[in-house]
């Protein structure tokens, strides 16, 4: 049977570097619609990096990330300070360019 989810996201064989710290080191993943995922990992084992590569914040050093246009990718960092919005679901909105409403279909 063939798999009909859409793909949100692929990367394959992405490496990072900061000097000589290797934080990411082929890392190949894919993530289709619906999945459910989870990133685990110890204080700097890579998993900000990671999302920051796939939301395009940071480049790989290599590999190679596929995410369809029609998918919207957001980071909201761990330190989040809304500013000048007044919660995180107005500060997702805003990154997203989604309507509220769309946004509660999406959770």
């Amino acid at each position: 049977m063939v798999n009909s989810k859409t793909l949100i996201c692929s990367a394959a064989d992405i490496n990072k570097n900061f000097g000589n710290f290797i934080a990411l080191k082929n890392i190949n993943l894919t993530i289709l619609e619906g999945d459910k995922i989870g990133l685990v990992g110890g204080n700097g084992s890579g998993k900000t990096t990671l999302l920051k590569i796939l939301a395009k914040l940071i480049s790989a050093d290599n590999g190679v990330v596929n995410i369809p246009k029609s998918v919207k990718v957001a980071y909201i960092p761990q330190e989040f300070h809304p500013h000048h919005h007044s919660s995180v679901r107005d500060f997702v909105c805003s990154l997203t360019e989604i309507s509220e409403s769309e946004l509660f279909t999406l959770l």
